[in-house]
C-alpha cells in the first residue's frame, strides 16, 4: 500500500515527511509512533521509508521481537549489520566518564554514518527505524537514547514504532526515549466511520450495505489488522456473505483464528512453512524455514510466492511476517511441547549464526538432558555479561543449569551462575557458590570458589565466617597461589570488620603496612584498598594515602569486579576520611558510571553511597540527599544494611533545615543491626539531629555511645574517621557540662594536632573554639577557617566561617565580623543550608547590616548545581539524559527540577529558556543600578 492509500493519517504522514525534511537540511528529530496492536503504526513507519526513499535519504532498519529479547544489542547490531557497517562485538576496555561503554560504541557507529568523517563538511541524511521497540532488548534501547540525545547536531531522523499494552514492556527506556529533547509522539487513532466504509466498499463492492460497514465497524473497532482480516474471511466465503448480525459477533480473538483458517485454505506446504518461519522469528532464511518445515526447497519456494501474495509474508527473503500478530497467533496455535520441539530443532538450524541465536532457541525449548546444548548457553551468557547484561546471563545459566550440563562442568556453571547473580542484584549467589564447592577438589579451582563464596558471606554481614573461609583457602593453597592476594584482602577485609577477629587483622596488616610505609607496595588492588583505609583511619599522611589510591586505581574506576564494592567503600572511606575530595569525586563518578555500564548492583550503590558523603561535604545538598536516596535501594535487593546511606541523607536532609525528613531516616538507618560496624554511623547521626532538636542529653549520650562503638570494633586512635567527640562536646557544652566539653575537644585536638587532613582537623577546631569561648576560642576559630580555606568541604567552611563571625561580632569586634559572615552566607546559600543561612543573616542583621535578601524565587534563586541542569533542561535534554550528560542519577535531576520549577514558576520545560532570559535580564539591571546590599543601616543596631 503506498503512502498516499493509507487512509485517514494525513496527520501522521505530514509530521514523518517533516522529519525527513528536516534532516535534509541538517536538523534531527526523535518520532515515537505508539498504538495497540493492529492499529497500523508499522505501516506508518513503512511509509517514512518510502518517503525517505523519494528524498534520496540513507536508511537503518530493525524490529524488536519478543525471540531475541534476550540478545544484548541485538536490535543496534542489526541496523548497522543492515548499513554495511561492523556492530562492536567486545566493551572498551577503558571505562568512559559518562558510563555509557559499548552503548556509546554502537551509537556512535550510526553517527558515523551521518557525519562519515570529524572534518566532512557535507552530512549524509539518515532514517533510522526501529519498530517493534517495545521487544527491543534494553542495551539497544540504551542505545536510542543515548543517540536521541545527539540528534540536535545530526542529520537524522529516528522513529520507533511502540506498541502499547505490552505488560512486560520495558517502561523505564521508553519513558527515557519519550522523555529525550526532540521527541514527539504519535498516537494514531483507530479509523473513523468514513475510512471504513471506503475499505468495505472497496473489498464487497456491491455487497457493502450500510448494515454491513456498520457491524465491520464494530466487530473491528475500527483496528485495521482486524478490519483487513475481517474482510479477508467474509471475501472468502463469497459468494455467501456473512450478514451484519453474524458479523457483530466476532471479537479480535476470532479474527485471529479466521487468520489461522485462511492459511490453511493456502494449502498444507504455506500452512507449515509459516508455522516455521514464526518459530524462526523475523528474519529467517527460506533454507531454514523449509527445513524446519519439512519441505523441498521447490515447493518451499512455491509456498512462500503463495504467502507473500495471501499478505502473510513480506515477498523475498529474509522472511518477515507483513504483522506480528500473524505470527503470534500461529506461535499460539501449537501445542506447547509442539512449539517447544520445534525450538530445538531451529536452534540446530541456526547453529552457525552464533551461540546468541542458538541460545534464543533453547530459551524456549524443554531440556532433554542433552549436554551440547550447554556450551552455547553459557557462551551467550558470557557475552550477555560482558555486554553489560547479567541479568539475561542469570537467565541463560539457569537454562543450561536445567538440561542439565554433564557433571564435570556443573561446579564451573554454579560459579558462572553466582556470578551474574550477584552482578544482577540476586541474593542466593552464597548457595549456589556452596553448591559448587562440594563437587570441587581441585586446590585452586577451590580456593576460587572460596574467595567466591567469602565476599558474598562478606556482603550479607556474615563476617566471621567470610573470614574463616577466606583463611582456610589461604592454608590450603601453596605461598605462591595466584589468589593468595586477593584470599589475603578478602580474609583481612570480613576480619577487620568483627570485633572478635580485630587481634588478628591488625597482625595480618602489620607487615602490608610497614611495607607500604618503605614504599613496598602490594599490586593486589583490594589489598591497596584497605592499606589507604587503614591508614587513613590511623591519621597518616595524606600523600601516603593518595599513593596507595592512585596505586589502586590504575586497574580501573572499580578496582577489583570480583569484590563486588567491597575494595571500593575501603578505597572511598580512605579518600573521604583524608579530604581528597576532589579525587574522590572524580573518581566516584567514573564507578558510579562503570558501574552502570556492567549493570554491577552493589559496587553501584557503594558508589553513590559514598558520592552522597562527599557531595554533603562539598555543600551539594540536593546531590547528597538524591544519591544517598538511590543508595538505599539496595535494600530492595537484601544485600547491605541500609544503615550507611540512610545516615548520610539524615544529615543532608538536616543542613537543608527539613528535620522531619532527617528524623526519617534516622527511623530507617535504625532497622539496621547495631552490631554491625555502621552502627556508629546512625549514633553520629542521631546525636546530630537531636542536637538541632535541642535534646541536648539525648545528643551527648548518642555520642558517647559511638565513641564505645569504636572502641568495640578497635578503631584506630585518631579522629579522621568518626566525628563523635565534636558532636558531644557541643552537646555537653549546650547542657552546661563545660568539663565533659572540654575533655572531649581536648582529646579531639590531641589526636588531630599533627593531622594533614584539613577538614578533619577544621572540625574539630571549631568545635573546640565554641566551647572554649573568649580570646582562646577566638583563636581556635580563627586557626579553623584557615586551615579550611584549603579543604574543598566547603559545608565545614561555611560552618566555620559563621562561628568565626559570630563569636567576632560577640567580642564587640564588629568590623572584622563582617567579611566571615558575608563569605559564610554566600557559601551556605549555594549549598542550600537553610538553617546555617537564616543563622547567618541574623547575625548581620545584629551588627546593623542589611544582608543581601537570598533570592527565593527567579533566576537569581538558582544554585550552581540547578542553573547548570535547568540550562541543559532548557537546551531540550530530557531526565535521562541529563543524568547521563552530568553523570548523576535521575532522582538527582528530579530533585533539582523540582526546586527549578517552584523558583522560576514555570509548568513545563518549555517555558524554562524564557524564564531564564528573563532572569538574566533581571540580574543586569540589578547591577546597573549598583549594589546597595550589605550596607550599614542609619541606626546600627546594638552588639
Amino acid at each position: 500500500m503506498d503512502a498516499e492509500s493509507l487512509l485517514e493519517r494525513e496527520h501522521e504522514l505530514e509530521t514523518l515527511a517533516g522529519a525527513l525534511d528536516a534532516a535534509l537540511t541538517g536538523a534531527g528529530s526523535l518520532l515515537l509512533v505508539e498504538a495497540p496492536a493492529g492499529i497500523g503504526k508499522s505501516a506508518l513507519l513503512r511509509a517514512a521509508r518510502r518517503l525517505a526513499r523519494d528524498r534520496g535519504i540513507a536508511q537503518l532498519v530493525a524490529r524488536g521481537t519478543p525471540l531475541e529479547r534476550a540478545l544484548p544489542f541485538g536490535v543496534a547490531g542489526r541496523l548497522l549489520e543492515r548499513s554495511g557497517e561492523r556492530a562492536p562485538r567486545e566493551p572498551l576496555a577503558v571505562p568512559d566518564d559518562d558510563g555509557l561503554g559499548l552503548i556509546r560504541t554502537f551509537a556512535e557507529a550510526i553517527v558515523d554514518l551521518a557525519w562519515p568523517a570529524p572534518a566532512s563538511a557535507a552530512a549524509r541524511p539518515l532514517l533510522v527505524v526501529v519498530d517493534d521497540a517495545q521487544w527491543a532488548d534494553a542495551p539497544s534501547l540504551r542505545v536510542l537514547v543515548h543517540l536521541a540525545a545527539r540528534l540536535d547536531d545530526l542529520p537524522v531522523a529516528l522513529v520507533a514504532g511502540v506498541r502499547t499494552g505490552e505488560p512486560d514492556a520495558p517502561s523505564e527506556l521508553l519513558e527515557a526515549l519519550r522523555g529525550a529533547g526532540a521527541a514527539r509522539t504519535l498516537r494514531p487513532a483507530p479509523l473513523g466511520d468514513a475510512a471504513i466504509a471506503q475499505l468495505v466498499t472497496r473489498t464487497l463492492g456491491e455487497h457493502a450495505s450500510p448494515e454491513l460497514v456498520r457491524a465491520c465497524a464494530n466487530a473491528s473497532g475500527g483496528n485495521p489488522f482486524y478490519l483487513r482480516e475481517l474482510l479477508a474471511a467474509v471475501g472468502s466465503e463469497a459468494p455467501r456473505t456473512p450478514t451484519a448480525d453474524q458479523l457483530e459477533q466476532l471479537v479480535p480473538d476470532s479474527v485471529l483464528r479466521s487468520v489461522l483458517v485462511r492459511l490453511a485454505r493456502l494449502g498444507q506446504a504455506a500452512s507449515r512453512l509459516a508455522s516455521a518461519a514464526a518459530v524462526l522469528g523475523d528474519g529467517a532464511t527460506l533454507d531454514a524455514a523449509a527445513t524446519l518445515a519439512e519441505l523441498e526447497p521447490l515447493a518451499a519456494e512455491q509456498a512462500a510466492d503463495v504467502l507473500a501474495d495471501a499478505g502473510v509474508l513480506d515477498a523475498g527473503e529474509p522472511l518477515r511476517f507483513s504483522h506480528p500478530l500473524i505470527a503470534s497467533a500461529l506461535l499460539a496455535d501449537m501445542g506447547s511441547f509442539a512449539r517447544a520441539r520445534a525450538h530445538r530443532r531451529a536452534a540446530e538450524l541456526v547453529a552457525d549464526a552464533g551461540p546468541e541465536r542458538v541460545a534464543m532457541h533453547l530459551l524456549h525449548a524443554r531440556p532433554q538432558r542433552d549436554p551440547a546444548v550447554v556450551t552455547p548457553l553459557r557462551r551467550a551468557a558470557a557475552l550477555a555479561r560482558e555486554r553489560g547484561a547479567p541479568a539475561e546471563s542469570v537467565r541463560l545459566l539457569e537454562r543450561a543449569l536445567a538440561e542439565p550440563p554433564p557433571a564435570e562442568q556443573r561446579p564451573a556453571l554454579l560459579l558462572e551462575l553466582a556470578d551474574a547473580g550477584i552482578r544482577s542484584g540476586a541474593a542466593d549467589a552464597p548457595e549456589r557458590i556452596e553448591e559448587a564447592l562440594e563437587l570441587i577438589d581441585e586446590p585452586h579451582a577451590r580456593g576460587a570458589a572460596q574467595l567466591a563464596l567469602s565476599r558474598q558471606l562478606h556482603h550479607v554481614g556474615e563476617f566471621a565466617r567470610a573470614a574463616a573461609l577466606a583463611g582456610d583457602a589461604r592454608a590450603a593453597l601453596p605461598p605462591g597461589d595466584p589468589l593468595q592476594p586477593r584470599l589475603l584482602a578478602a580474609h583481612v577485609a570480613s576480619a577487620f570488620l568483627d570485633p572478635g577477629l580485630h587481634v588478628q587483622s591488625k597482625a595480618m596488616m602489620e607487615p602490608l603496612l610497614a611495607a607500604a610505609r618503605r614504599g613496598d607496595l602490594p599490586h593486589d588492588p583490594g589489598l591497596l584498598a584497605l592499606l589507604a583505609m587503614r591508614m587513613a583511619e590511623a591519621g597518616e599522611p595524606v600523600a601516603t594515602v593518595r599513593t596507595l589510591a592512585d596505586a589502586a586505581l590504575a586497574g580501573g574506576p572499580l578496582l577489583d569486579h570480583d569484590s563486588h564494592g567491597t575494595s571500593l567503600g575501603f578505597l572511598a572511606a580512605a579518600l573521604l576520611w583524608s579530604d581528597e575530595l576532589e579525587l574522590a569525586e572524580r573518581w566516584l563518578a567514573q564507578a558510579v558510571a562503570a558501574a552502570r555500564r556492567h549493570a554491577a548492583v552493589l559496587p553501584q550503590f557503594v558508589a553513590c553511597y559514598f558520592r552522597a558523603c562527599v557531595h554533603l561535604q562539598r555543600g551539594r545538598l540536593a546531590e547528597a540527599v538524591a544519591d544517598a536516596e538511590h543508595a538505599l535501594e539496595i535494600h530492595r535487593y537484601g544485600w547491605a544494611s541500609s544503615s550507611a546511606a540512610a545516615t548520610v541523607l539524615a544529615r543532608a536532609q538536616l543542613e537543608r533545615g527539613d528535620l522531619d525528613a532527617a528524623r526519617e531516616a534516622i527511623a530507617v538507618a535504625e532497622t539496621g543491626d547495631e552490631r554491625r560496624p555502621e552502627h556508629v554511623l546512625l549514633l553520629e547521626a542521631r546525636a546530630r539531629v537531636r542536637l538541632a532538636a535541642g535534646d541536648h542529653a539525648g545528643a551527648l549520650a548518642d555520642a558517647l555511645a559511638a565513641g564505645r562503638h569504636t572502641e568495640r570494633y578497635g578503631a584506630a586512635p585518631s579522629a579522621r574517621a568518626h566525628e563523635w567527640r565534636p558532636i558531644g562536646a557541643r552537646a555537653a557544652h549546650a547542657l552546661g557540662d563545660t568539663r565533659a566539653a572540654r575533655e572531649l575537644v581536648d582529646e579531639a585536638l590531641a589526636l588531630t594536632r599533627d593531622d594533614d587532613a584539613a577538614r578533619i582537623r577544621g572540625d574539630v577546631l571549631r568545635a573546640a573554639g565554641v566551647v572554649t569561648g573568649g580570646e582562646e576560642g577566638l583563636a581556635l576559630l580563627a586557626e579553623a577557617v584557615t586551615l579550611l580555606e584549603r579543604s574543598p568541604a566547603l559545608l565545614s567552611r561555611a560552618h566555620a566561617l559563621a562561628e568565626h563571625g559570630a563569636a567576632l561580632r560577640r567580642a564587640g569586634q564588629r568590623r572584622a565580623a563582617r567579611e566571615p559572615l558575608q563569605r559564610a552566607l554566600e557559601l551556605a546559600d549555594d549549598a542550600g543550608a537553610e538553617p546555617l543561612v537564616a543563622r547567618v543573616r541574623d547575625e548581620l542583621r545584629a551588627l546593623g547590616l542589611r544582608p543581601r535578601r537570598a533570592a527565593r524565587s527567579g533566576a537569581a534563586s538558582l544554585t550552581p548545581a540547578e542553573r547548570r541542569i535547568a540550562e541543559l533542561a532548557a537546551d531540550g535534554l530530557s531526565t535521562p539524559q541529563i543524568a547521563h550528560h552530568l553523570t548523576i542519577t535521575k532522582k538527582t535531576v528530579e530533585t533539582h527540577l523540582s526546586h527549578i520549577f517552584g523558583k522560576l514558576d514555570v509548568r513545563s520545560r518549555t517555558e524554562l529558556p524564557a524564564a531564564l532570559t528573563a532572569g538574566e535580564q533581571a540580574a543586569a539591571d540589578v547591577d546597573a543600578r549598583g549594589d546597595a546590599d550589605a550596607r550599614p543601616d542609619a541606626a546600627p543596631a546594638a552588639p
